[in-house]
């Protein structure tokens, strides 16, 4: 039999109190702390699948928006209508004004340089014929331009002829739905990166966090956390393969969620 020296003399009173304490307050904090650290795994865990399975929708309404870009480029008429032209056509010229959704600027391209076909004026073809001498797919080719204070431009390609190429600027508010905030999610964020870790849009004015977290995962994993010194959130990252569609590099989706409390 164990003897607790000096336990004698307390009083009974204190003696229910130690037993209280050891017998009932220990083991509930103990269980309580067990509960709480397996409801915020449970949290974290549910709160990463909703990023991921809102990621992979993202991915695909993007693949969807480039698809319907290439499908205007390729429905534009080969030539501006003429009037004069156009008056013996079997089929008649177009009544309006023809109307760019996914493009902001529509140019042929050809060994002599650029024709503007529709979009805003002053705007120049910052992709030339040289660019895409070497171009040997006839999927259509997107394309990166940096530009100083901003996200860069997109650009899709598409050959028309074995010496044309039709190419035109993705509209950046039709690619990634700017003006509908993302089309996300309350309380989630997210950042498109290229091939090269550059971000194409945000929806917060700094990625660098983001970016820098990214590069520490290892392997295949898809699921890391990142913080800005204010907050810390949950990130899930998934891979756009555009190769399947396109000539381009992958593009990685990553949305991010503050930390459960």
């Amino acid at each position: 039999m164990i003897k607790v020296r000096g336990l004698r003399k307390l009083k009974l009173s204190h003696r229910i109190s130690l037993l209280f304490f050891f017998c009932g307050i220990l083991p509930l904090a103990a269980l309580l702390g067990l509960f709480f650290y397996y409801l915020e795994n449970d949290l974290k865990n549910e709160s990463l699948h909703d990023l991921d399975s809102q990621a992979k929708s993202i991915r695909g309404m993007i693949f969807e928006r480039l698809q319907m870009t290439e499908n205007e480029i390729r429905a534009f008429p080969s030539r501006r209508p003429e009037p004069d032209r156009d008056k013996s056509a079997s089929l008649p010229s177009p009544a309006g004004p023809i109307e760019l959704k996914c493009l902001e600027n529509l140019f042929r391209v050809g060994p002599n340089g650029a024709v503007p076909l529709l979009g805003k004026g002053g705007t120049s073809c910052e992709v030339s014929f040289d660019d895409l001498r070497s171009v040997e797919s006839e999927k259509p080719v997107i394309l990166k331009r940096a530009r100083p204070g901003g996200y860069p431009h997109l650009w899709m390609a598409v050959r028309t002829s074995p010496a044309e190429w039709r190419i035109g600027r993705i509209h950046p508010g039709y690619l990634w739905k700017e003006g509908s905030n993302f089309n996300l999610p309350y309380n989630t964020e997210l950042c498109v990166l290229d091939e090269e870790n550059v971000p194409l849009v945000s929806s917060r004015s700094e990625s660098k966090p983001v970016i820098a977290a990214l590069a520490q995962l290892k392997g295949n994993g898809s699921e890391f956390s990142w913080g800005d010194g204010k907050q810390d959130y949950l990130a899930s990252v998934n891979s756009l393969f555009l190769g399947g569609g396109f000539l381009a590099d992958s593009w990685k989706i990553i949305l991010s969620r503050p930390t459960p409390p």
